[in-house]
């Protein structure tokens, strides 16, 4: 699913010609859909569209354990969890540069050395408005649902896309999400 040219061709589907009564007066009445579309969306809880029971490795888990559950899960990134608590998160990219492209065994290589620390999260209560704001903001597609220290789930960009009623600021946060220079882009190794 293209994101992208959803919005785009919603977009197209609802621009109004100017000087065109009926589509002045149809551009009313979306617009008073919108607005109560965003408040409907405003009011949807990231606990009501995360993805629940989310995989997640230790510290001391090896890089080709991680990739397997990453591929067995069929997702990009996986939550590193010490005594139960979130630490960080360790991702497909992290293990292809700094891993693989640095040469390491990753049968021999652990979790520890080369997970990015203190992800950014959003806790189960917040709006999905919030969510998008924060993906945004932050310039990521992903946010771990922690509550307490313990992960209740994942919420994609994805997830906040089907459920947000404002397509343009679904559009906005996704153009704004894939500039460089993320939260997660080239943080330093650990060890």
């Amino acid at each position: 699913m293209n994101i992208v040219s959803d919005i785009v061709n919603n977009l197209k589907r609802n621009l109004p010609f100017v000087g065109d009564n009926k589509a002045e007066s149809e551009g009313e009445n979306r617009d008073k859909e919108q607005s109560q579309g965003q408040r409907e969306a405003s009011s949807i809880k990231v606990s009501e569209v995360m993805t629940p029971n989310v995989e997640s490795v230790s510290r001391i888990t090896k890089i080709a354990d991680a990739a397997r559950t990453m591929r067995d899960s069929s997702v990009g990134f996986l939550p590193v969890v010490d005594d139960g608590r979130l630490v960080g998160v360790i991702t497909d990219r992290d293990i292809t540069v700094r891993v693989v492209a640095e040469g390491r065994d990753p049968a021999a290589t652990p979790v520890d050395r080369y997970y990015t620390p203190n992800p950014i999260t959003i806790g189960p209560h917040d709006s999905i408005e919030q969510a998008a704001e924060l993906m945004g903001r932050q310039q990521i597609r992903r946010l771990l649902v922690v509550e307490n220290g313990s992960i209740l789930g994942v919420l994609s960009l994805g997830d906040v896309a089907v459920k947000e009623q404002d397509e343009q600021e679904v559009g906005a946060v996704l153009a704004h999400v894939s500039e460089p220079g993320g939260a997660h882009q080239n943080e330093p190794n650990h060890g």
